[in-house]
């Protein structure tokens, strides 16, 4: 921000000189004095005297045109197409961040409660997965072609360990592996 002040400061004399410069032809060339271009030109200057104290005030205070902050209640991120893919929100007091396919639809929606509860809502056959620190997974929560939940726990070596899921009757069904992958037991 430092640079863009000093970059205004320097660039001042030299558009008041074009200014200046541009003023005094036309004066002259309608008979005016240099007087009248001072005149003319001194409302000019102070303005931009005051825009480079308001953006040195305004970086003192850690504002200004730095891109630091944008406030708003709610602001779209577009697609090449126009469409919005990314909403961030704070309508109706309730802070939120949707993310929507190509066909505008929303697939994911985290949100608080009027009460500060945190939600996350993934729609359409989604999958909640959990990283270790190497971004291996090690959990995942899912919904199958049925639309049943399935919950697995991975190992370190990537091998399924652990699963439980619902068919689409709603039964439950826990599966354990061994380290190779191999079920050694499953409940009913």
């Amino acid at each position: 921000m430092k640079n863009k002040v000093t970059i205004l400061s320097r660039l001042r004399p030299v558009a008041a000189l074009v200014l200046g410069g541009v003023l005094l032809a036309s004066v002259a060339a309608c008979g005016q004095t240099k007087d009248d271009v001072d005149q003319a030109v001194a409302p000019l200057l102070a303005r931009i005297t005051a825009l480079e104290q308001d953006l040195a005030e305004a970086t003192q205070a850690g504002g200004g045109l730095s891109g630091e902050s944008i406030q708003t209640r709610r602001l779209e991120i577009v697609d090449d197409t126009g469409a919005a893919r990314i909403v961030l929100s704070t309508e109706g007091q309730r802070p939120s961040v949707a993310l929507a396919d190509g066909a505008g639809q929303i697939r994911a929606w985290l949100f608080l409660r009027d009460d500060g509860t945190p939600n996350l809502i993934l729609i359409n056959r989604p999958r909640f997965i959990l990283m270790d620190h190497n971004g291996e997974i090690r959990a995942l929560h899912s919904l199958n072609g049925t639309g049943a939940p399935v919950l697995s726990h991975v190992d370190a070596q990537g091998e399924v360990r652990a699963t439980l899921r619902l068919d689409a009757d709603g039964n439950a069904t826990i599966d354990l592996f061994d380290a190779t992958g191999v079920e050694s037991f499953t409940a009913p």
